[in-house]
């Protein structure tokens, strides 16, 4: 039987595999000396760069959420996070001890008053005038809850203040306007009058008083004929003497001048004066005596007026 040469291949080639397998078994067995077959370890099967691209990692699992607002804290030198402290920040303060009134300028001469503070008002110091207007130091204030600034008396009676006024600045306050004279009531006049003299008590409150008076038995019908001199004296609600002029010129002002018009009153210090250099005018109960001596040397009157004078 003839067996071709590609027949004997195909025998031939199946066998050869057969005693290189038994081969290889065979020294397994003698390197190994267990008996055991040695584990032959696989290479990891690689994963496609579009596979990984694919794959999710945390981040991009996790939606983005915009960062809450957090309160820094002060870290221990362990790590542990510490509630932060609240301190209170306390700037210069003024407290009024009693009410008070708040005036747009240093001084009482800052008339009408804006408005008056209660017991406890809490106010911030900007300022500070050692000598108001007529006197005393005052303190520039805002008023925070108003939104309102204003001066108040600085007298340790009046406010209480956690700073030191005297180191702050100073403020540039216009002059205050002109006080408003006091308004003027009076009565009928009491006292002895010559019959043959005519004559008028004038009282306003920019001059105050004027005697117009005249003899009527001297001829010419005009002011001051036959009259020597005219003596103003001002009591207080006392009977202190507070003020006295004499006047020879007519028109008989109580503080001087005469016709045509006769000198308002003394104002010092933004403050009404009886006269310079005189007592401050107070409002109240007054009584003046008006005494007339005649030309002839041998006639009198004397005119008695209660009036009272008032601040507005």
């Amino acid at each position: 039987m003839r067996i071709s040469k590609s027949k004997f291949l195909v025998i031939l080639i199946p066998v050869m595999i057969l005693f290189a397998s038994l081969a290889c078994n065979l020294t397994g067995n003698l390197q190994g000396g267990s008996g055991q077959p040695t584990p032959v370890l696989s290479e990891p099967t690689a994963i496609p760069a579009e596979t990984q691209a694919d794959v999710p990692t945390e981040a991009a699992q996790a939606p983005t959420q915009p960062a809450a607002p957090t309160e820094s804290v002060v870290q221990q030198p362990t790590g542990e996070p510490v509630e932060p402290v609240q301190t209170e920040v306390q700037g210069p303060l003024c407290t009024v001890l009693t009410e008070l009134n708040l005036r747009s300028g240093p001084g009482t001469a800052y008339r009408p008053p804006v408005r008056a503070l209660p017991v406890g008002t809490e106010l911030t110091p900007v300022g500070f005038n050692p000598q108001g207007v007529p006197g005393g130091p005052w303190v520039h204030v805002r008023d925070e809850a108003r939104n309102e600034t204003g001066w108040v008396s600085a007298g340790e009676q009046f406010v209480s203040c956690n700073i030191d006024l005297t180191q702050l600045p100073a403020v540039a306050v216009a002059p205050p306007p002109p006080p408003p004279a006091p308004e003027v009531t009076d009565s009928p006049p009491e006292g002895s009058f010559p019959e043959q003299w005519s004559w008028e008590l004038d009282f306003s409150k920019d001059y105050f008083l004027r005697m117009r008076v005249f003899d009527t038995t001297q001829g010419e019908q005009v002011d001051g004929n036959g009259i020597a001199e005219v003596k103003f004296s001002v009591f207080d609600s006392e009977n202190n003497l507070i003020y006295q002029h004499t006047e020879q010129t007519a028109g008989y002002c109580i503080f001087g001048g005469g016709e045509p018009d006769c000198n308002p009153w003394t104002i010092e210090d933004l403050t009404y004066k009886w006269g310079p250099g005189g007592p401050a005018v107070q409002s109240g109960d007054y009584l003046v005596n008006v005494e007339v001596a005649g030309a002839d040397g041998s006639t009198f009157g004397n005119w008695r007026v209660n009036f009272t004078l008032e601040f507005l």
